[in-house]
């Protein structure tokens, strides 16, 4: 749950101040309503992943998998922006074709023709 802004900018307007003679004046309400705005629009933005896959996946990995060397599905989905199971599907293709075998890792490698 996001931290509610105007709920806590009315908490601190409604705040009761007669125990706090010795502590230290608040900051002025301008400058905590500039953060809460600030924080207000600084939510963090949802990642859309590329899922729809594409009859030239097995492809796309092949030549990724040549240019950067042995991967994951999981690693190899981010760099190329797509969704683990896109990865793994473009990877059963290769496999089954003959194309690459995995590591004792779980990394993919290209098998060498």
């Amino acid at each position: 749950m996001w931290f509610d802004v105007q709920a806590a900018l009315a908490e601190i307007e409604g705040a009761d101040q007669s125990g706090c003679e010795s502590a230290p004046a608040p900051a002025p309400l301008s400058h905590v309503a500039q953060v809460a705005q600030v924080a207000h629009v600084a939510r963090p933005q949802p990642v859309i992943l590329e899922t729809t896959p594409s009859a030239s996946d097995p492809e796309t990995l092949h030549d990724f998998l040549r240019s950067e060397g042995p991967h994951t599905h999981g690693a190899a989905a981010k760099a190329l922006g797509w969704g683990a199971t896109r990865a793994w599907q473009a990877e059963a293709r290769l496999r089954a074709a003959g194309l690459l075998f995995y590591d004792g890792l779980g990394r993919a490698h290209l098998v060498a023709i």
